[in-house]
């Protein structure tokens, strides 16, 4: 309503307005000509987070709004190759240091349990495989952002 309609802080109910106020303090939304409307490069990264739970920030042109936002201690920013859901989930196929109910590869193979069965084996090669092509994709992508300004 606030992106298709010329709304100013009145128009809401009085129990709405602490919220209101609440995002203009944080510039998620933002006064323009006197009405509210949302700040897009704030609610475009907001988006990103809440479908990605990461943002990468060497895509980013206007790196100011996330520079603001690790300013404030709203977000935090790291230097592994992997996100935290990426690595969960080679933590979740390789051991069961996190999680119980991995998958164990990196364990039943060096430790000489493997399972007999090939077809098992066959379905563990193409897990570790998967992880393999993630893990090049991975570093060429860092390696791509890196000379990308040359």
């Amino acid at each position: 309503m606030i992106n298709k309609e010329d709304l100013c802080i009145d128009d809401f109910y009085v129990f709405q307005q602490p919220e209101i106020e609440e995002l203009l303090r944080n510039e998620i939304l933002v006064i323009k000509n006197s009405f509210i409307k949302p700040n897009i490069l704030v609610c475009y990264l907001l988006g990103d987070l809440y479908f990605n739970d990461v943002v990468c920030y060497q895509y980013w042109e206007k790196t100011e709004v996330i520079d603001r936002l690790i300013e404030e201690g709203k977000l935090s920013i790291n230097s592994s190759l992997f996100s935290r859901d990426e690595s969960d989930y080679i933590n979740f196929m390789f051991n069961q240091s996190e999680f119980s109910n991995g998958f164990d590869i990196r364990n039943k193979y060096t430790h000489d349990t493997c399972p007999t069965d090939e077809k098992k084996q066959q379905k563990d090669y193409f897990e570790i495989l998967k992880i393999m092509i993630l893990m090049i994709i991975k570093i060429n992508e860092e390696f791509c952002l890196l000379h990308s300004d040359d």
